[in-house]
């Protein structure tokens, strides 16, 4: 009678055991899903609402985007490295951060974003891969549950020559330069290397330009 008489949105298959007369212990039969609104609603036999109540899951602290990005090619030999996360996160998190070939470097954590300045340049051609170990924390507190890892290729004079560079200033303006934009300046940025103009939105709002 208590199961007919409960609807749960989204649906969760679930046990269902008495604890005193009027008292029902429900447990899901799975692990609710992260940052998710669970409703739940109690009918009479007339299918009407009796009671209703809802929660929302924590979201689990994750790694929302990086800079470079995953993959990306042409990075400036003395570009930053950012890692933004999708809470705000406690100090320390630069423990958890290691870039291999290894890189002399100082860190500054600024909200959500702990970010990488190095202090030697990179090496041209070479590819680089970040990991950050889980463990890092959240200012509420909730871990990394894993680890993180994303790679990106520094570019070289030879196939940066005769190439220039486009970045947005805001949403409607946008500025050439013969180099990477600082980490104030960027927004959006990216590599042009011919003719013939394609425009394309990427996750993360970033707007990236080729020329073919």
């Amino acid at each position: 009678q208590v199961r007919s008489s409960l609807q749960i949105e989204p649906a969760v298959e679930y046990q269902l055991q008495q604890q005193e007369d009027s008292v029902w212990k429900l447990t899901p039969e799975e692990e609710l899903k992260s940052g998710k609104v669970y409703a739940f609603q109690v009918k009479d036999w007339l299918g009407q609402v009796q009671q209703s109540f809802a929660f929302q899951t924590q979201t689990q602290l994750e790694v929302s985007s990086t800079y470079p990005r995953d993959g990306a090619k042409y990075v400036e030999s003395t570009s930053g490295v950012e890692i933004t996360f999708n809470r705000r996160i406690q100090k320390g998190a630069q423990d958890h951060f290691q870039i291999e070939p290894a890189v002399q470097g100082k860190f500054e954590n600024s909200g959500e974003t702990l970010i990488f300045y190095p202090t030697e340049e990179m090496q041209d051609g070479q590819i680089y891969t970040v990991t950050i170990s889980k463990g890092v924390r959240s200012l509420g507190d909730e871990q990394l549950q894993e680890d993180y890892c994303f790679s990106f290729r520094v570019g070289n004079e030879e196939e940066n020559e005769n190439g220039f560079y486009l970045y947005q200033d805001n949403q409607e303006t946008f500025s050439f330069s013969s180099s990477f934009p600082t980490r104030k300046e960027k927004q959006r940025r990216t590599k042009t290397v011919s003719t013939c103009i394609r425009i394309t939105r990427k996750p993360f709002c970033q707007t990236i330009l080729w020329w073919r």
